[in-house]
């Protein structure tokens, strides 16, 4: 059976997933761990499953997600500072989606995950989470943010919509496209 699930839909809905189980993984980790950890501990896993569809999407083999999350899953621990986690985080996002999934050229790369990235961390600390029920609606918006990247550059999304199996119409539809594109 294939899935004819755009990337869009699937980050809108795994961030409101993300968003609605954030309270209960930060409560369920805090019980084992302390304060910055259960936080860090909860967008790491977030990270991890994300990477898998990232992975999915580009074609990328799972072992190149890995290494990166394995990095960031080490390191959350040895830093102190919440900005740099946060610093972190972003980077790992950045590395897995245009560095292992849909790699392209380090300027094209470098401005799609600013403007993605960076426009999504701003938003997201302008609106300053303080309460558990504010971090669930950072949640919210910064996966909101990211799906704007497959809208944004569409060539990634036609590239990532074909790795997950599409009907033969879409196929079509998007080859005509690009044949148009090409002919203007």
């Amino acid at each position: 059976m294939t899935s004819t699930r755009s990337p869009v839909s699937v980050t809108i809905g795994l961030g409101l997933v993300f968003a609605l189980l954030f309270i209960p993984m930060v409560q369920g980790f805090a019980i084992l761990l302390p304060h910055p950890l259960p936080v860090r501990l909860t967008v790491w896993l977030y990270l991890a499953v994300y990477a898998m569809f990232l992975s999915r999407w580009g074609d990328a083999a799972g072992l190149w997600a890995a290494f990166p999350l394995f990095l960031m899953a080490v390191v959350q621990f040895a830093v102190g500072a919440q900005a740099a986690f946060w610093c972190l985080f972003l980077v790992t996002l950045c590395w897995l989606r245009s560095g292992v999934s849909f790699p392209d050229g380090p300027v094209k790369t470098s401005a799609k995950e600013a403007l993605i990235c960076g426009g999504g961390a701003l938003l997201t600390a302008g609106f300053h989470p303080r309460s558990p029920a504010e971090w669930a609606l950072a949640v919210w918006l910064f996966s909101l943010t990211q799906a704007l990247f497959f809208v944004l550059f569409p060539g990634v999304l036609n590239r990532a919509a074909r790795s997950v199996g599409t009907d033969p119409f879409e196929a079509a539809r998007w080859a005509a496209e690009r044949i148009l594109r090409k002919g203007s």
